[in-house]
């Protein structure tokens, strides 16, 4: 699916006004029907697009889910190459600290569990997905940390040069 239009059509809505104020991203993935974003596969490895419904998100929101889906499950492996499986090391270790960020993230890294076993997930595959949603949720919560302002900084760069003259 290659726009808003077609994910819109892809879930059954008739216009963009269709979709309801709780409803923050749609999930299209490559094959099988559109689905909000709350309800897209638990795999943070699935292959797909995710549209945010800004209007039905705050400037917040929007930020830290944007560095979520695409600084995270999209392109951090690229960007930083050999230190991914680092970054990967360290978020989980955060997540386990006492405080209000730790609990954060291990609440949502923990129903991520859930939902990921119901779907029949489990073993080093499962293990791997985790480890990925802590780093997920650790630079959509906290994204004035350290760690994501240094990711940040390489985006930047990487655009830079990417874009240079564009």
């Amino acid at each position: 699916v290659a726009d808003i239009d077609a994910a819109r059509s892809a879930a059954g809505l008739n216009s963009i006004g269709d979709i309801p104020g709780d409803i923050k991203g749609v999930w299209v993935p490559e094959k099988g029907p559109a689905v909000p974003l709350n309800e897209r596969p638990r795999d943070p490895l699935a292959k797909g697009t995710a549209y945010l419904v800004a209007r039905n998100m705050t400037e917040g929101e929007v930020f830290g889910t944007v560095l979520h889906e695409i600084g995270v499950h999209a392109g951090m492996k690229e960007l930083v190459g050999d230190r991914f499986d680092a970054l990967l090391a360290r978020a989980w270790k955060m997540k386990d600290q006492d405080t209000d960020l730790g609990r954060e993230v291990r609440a949502h890294v923990e129903a991520e569990k859930t939902a990921m076993e119901r779907e029949g997930m489990s073993g080093p595959a499962l293990d791997e997905r985790l480890r990925h949603e802590a780093l997920a949720y650790l630079v959509e919560f906290q994204p004035q940390h350290g760690i994501v302002r240094r990711l940040l900084a390489r985006l930047r760069a990487w655009l830079e040069v990417r874009f240079k003259g564009a």
